[in-house]
């Protein structure tokens, strides 16, 4: 099995040894770059953990900069869940690499997504034979759900975060994912921040910080 994107690593503190990963999958236009930061902070509380966040693996089509998962040009939901069904298996390959590399099982696998990466995050690991330990999603949305129906493998925990005054993906959304995930019995819980907007903000983290650990055992 071979590394199929690339991005940013950051290694457990004092070199501790890896018992647990944690992926982060970035929103449109932006690169790994973008979330590495999250990673420092996480860092300092979730020892023994290892911590990648890659490069969406084309570039940014409307812009010449950044990184995109899948096109948003065409903002239909069709065009969404095909791109989403042409990145599954590149971003299921990366995780499946990412396992084998640190010997260690979806058990003790975080995948944190924001925006774009949520939908990534969402769409990638409720079809994953083996359950994540916490998929945590900000700013997303959960792109045909009612392909889930067919395609679901698994039922992750899944932690919804998202700002009611988000004005790029409406919080509709988190509510509609919500619904969507308790509807098939999938363990999920939703969190809305007033005055918030398109981004990760200070309580959503420091929960979602607290939400790792409690699924790493810490």
């Amino acid at each position: 099995m071979h590394q199929t994107l690339s991005g940013l690593e950051l290694k457990p503190r004092n070199n501790a040894e890896v018992k647990n990963l944690v992926i982060l999958f970035h929103g449109l236009g932006a690169d790994g770059r973008n979330l590495i930061d999250i990673a420092g902070v996480l860092n300092r509380f979730i020892p023994n953990t290892h911590f990648i966040s890659p490069n969406a693996p084309y570039p940014y089509d409307m812009a010449p900069v950044g990184y995109q998962w899948f096109s948003r040009q065409d903002r239909s939901r069709e065009a969404a869940v095909k791109g989403l069904k042409n990145v599954e298996n590149t971003v299921n390959d990366f995780i499946d690499y990412q396992l084998e590399r640190f010997t260690i099982t979806e058990k003790n696998l975080a995948v944190i997504g924001f925006s774009q990466g949520c939908m990534v995050a969402l769409h990638c690991l409720l079809r994953r034979r083996n359950p994540a330990a916490l998929v945590v999603g900000f700013s997303g949305a959960l792109i045909g759900p009612e392909l889930l129906d067919k395609e679901l493998l698994s039922k992750p925990p899944v932690l919804l975060i998202h700002g009611e005054d988000d004005d790029i993906l409406p919080i509709d959304l988190m509510l509609d994912a919500y619904e969507e995930l308790s509807k098939r019995n999938i363990p999920v819980e939703k969190h809305a921040y007033p005055h918030l907007g398109h981004s990760i903000g200070q309580k959503g983290f420091e929960l979602a910080t607290n939400r790792i650990k409690q699924a790493f055992n810490f």
